[in-house]
């Protein structure tokens, strides 16, 4: 095929980010997309499969919870771009030296880079912005620090959707896109990074950025028995459930403000203390109703409990779901987050039908 890869990985935000590129480059290139998150080693290789001539630029998403894979990976696809979202505490119980270890796994795709290449690098987070010292192409960097152009000058959230603010080159610009949670503003500069660097016109991309919606159980609002039900069930991490926190917790609402949040899986020895953080994370907001599902998700709710929100434990998806039936009145905001394997759509499914 021959033509430009572009791949995407981080601990947080892959999926949404690969589709807001695709959408940006789409003003103005033929682009073959991954679909879903197929983004290991089966799911990347039927993806470039499905490249045809009329492709001109490929943009793949790159997963891992082990060091070496991103390499692996790096060699089926042999990609010239590469976009680094951030570095958090997904998978962390694999490295035994903590986030230092995932971001030198993440660093694997900027090192597989040809010197030709171009690193699309997040200013903002503090091991992603020093991706760009060693390495011999070219370092663009997106996000709201000084190092950043594109810059975000502002982002505000509000039931319309994500307002966004920027400075690229010379020029400025605004965009309001339909997702939930501030932290989708770097997502979003990202992919606008990526299609100026592809020569694709400011506004036309702007244009292309508008048109994206929140994907499959990643901030889909849903209405239900007269409640709102912000569904980001799809999968969790610390650092993604306190900004949705954050997000519930300023969204206007004539009831409470409820929070269901599945157990985070692979955080290991780190699994206690870091959903504590969430907890009291939540209670500091000032939610109305804290629900920890699952396994490690106890320490969540205990947590909040301690700090002054009312929380209860329930132990799987189907619980969850009955709790909400009984709880959930008209007026209320429900955010429902959890990793993948806690299933925590079965319980919106539970409330819907009804």
């Amino acid at each position: 095929w021959g033509k430009r890869v572009a791949a995407v990985t981080g601990s947080a935000g892959k999926t949404t980010t690969k589709e807001a590129i695709a959408a940006a480059l789409g003003a103005g290139f033929n682009v073959l997309k991954s679909q879903g998150n197929l983004n290991n080693a089966f799911g990347l290789p039927l993806q470039l499969m499905r490249l045809e001539p009329e492709h001109e630029i490929a943009v793949v998403e790159m997963g891992m919870n082990h060091a070496g894979e991103i390499a692996a990976l790096c060699r089926i696809a042999t990609p010239d771009w590469g976009v680094v979202t951030n570095v958090g505490t997904a998978h962390v119980e694999n490295f035994a030296d903590g986030q230092a270890g995932i971001a030198r796994a993440k660093f694997e795709l900027v090192e597989c880079l040809p010197a030709s290449g171009v690193a699309f690098l997040n200013c903002d987070d503090q091991y992603v912005s020093q991706f760009g010292r060693d390495f011999a192409g070219r370092a663009v960097y997106f996000g709201a620090g000084p190092c950043a152009d594109p810059q975000m000058l502002d982002a505000k959230e509000d039931l319309d959707g994500l307002h966004v603010k920027f400075r690229a080159g010379e020029r400025k610009g605004e965009f309001t896109r339909k997702l939930l949670g501030a932290h989708n503003a770097s997502n979003v500069l990202a992919a606008l990074a990526v299609a100026l660097e592809a020569g694709v016109e400011m506004n036309a991309a702007v244009r292309g950025l508008e048109q994206l919606s929140a994907g499959d159980k990643r901030g889909q609002v849903i209405e239900a028995a007269g409640a709102t039900i912000l569904n980001d069930s799809y999968n969790s991490n610390p650092e993604a459930l306190r900004s949705m926190i954050r997000t519930l917790a300023a969204r206007p609402t004539e009831g409470r403000r409820i929070l269901v949040a599945g157990e985070m899986l692979e955080m290991g020895e780190h699994g206690p203390a870091l959903h504590a953080e969430c907890g009291r994370a939540a209670a500091q907001a000032g939610l109305d109703l804290v629900a920890g599902v699952r396994g490690n998700a106890v320490h969540l709710a205990t947590a909040a409990c301690t700090h002054g929100a009312e929380a209860v434990f329930l132990t799987d998806a189907e619980a969850a779901g009955h709790w909400l039936r009984k709880t959930m009145r008209a007026g209320d905001v429900v955010l429902v987050k959890g990793s993948r394997g806690v299933h925590l759509e079965r319980a919106i499914e539970m409330v819907v039908q009804d």
